[in-house]
């Protein structure tokens, strides 16, 4: 039988964001054929599974595995892979931002969350259309690039 590949669907925008503000943070580690991504608020440990040889990629995240799109852990891999290209000024400017309590302050409402990263990121004299091209350019490749999803992806961690 023909095996269906299941493609990965694109993430909202903040999660790129969310992505490079993890490796800014140093949340990322990385090993052979995995790695780990600690939450912003530290609480939770997600694990990223990889073969990029095949494109296959997984997190345990709660997008990656109820909305089916390329969760941030997953994207902050791919670009420590030096697969995505990136802005490094532009990722240390997401330092220190603490996703999840904004996030749950504006209920999951993402542009209320980005318009107050970029008003933090204006008080501290950031500009923020870098920011926002270096996002760009970040989802630009998420499109043009399809990665797949591994038989079965495994449950995020509760906290």
């Amino acid at each position: 039988g023909c095996k269906i590949v299941k493609i990965w669907k694109i993430p909202p925008v903040i999660k790129v964001y969310e992505a490079l503000g993890a490796i800014a943070d140093g949340r990322v580690h990385l090993y052979n054929d995995y790695a780990e991504v600690f939450s912003s608020d530290k609480h939770k440990k997600y694990t990223v599974i990889f073969n990029l040889p095949k494109k296959i990629i997984a997190a345990n995240d709660n997008g990656s595995f109820w909305q089916k799109y390329l969760g941030y852990p997953a994207i902050a891999v791919l670009i420590l892979k030096n697969i995505i290209p990136y802005d490094a000024h532009v990722a240390e400017s997401l330092k220190d931002i603490p996703w999840k309590e904004w996030n749950d302050e504006f209920h999951q409402d993402y542009a209320k969350t980005l318009e107050r990263v970029h008003r933090e990121l204006k008080k501290q004299g950031i500009e923020t259309s870098r920011v926002i091209k270096a996002i760009e350019n970040v989802m630009e490749y998420l499109h043009k690039t399809p990665y797949l999803m591994p038989e079965k992806l495994q449950r995020p961690p509760s906290s």
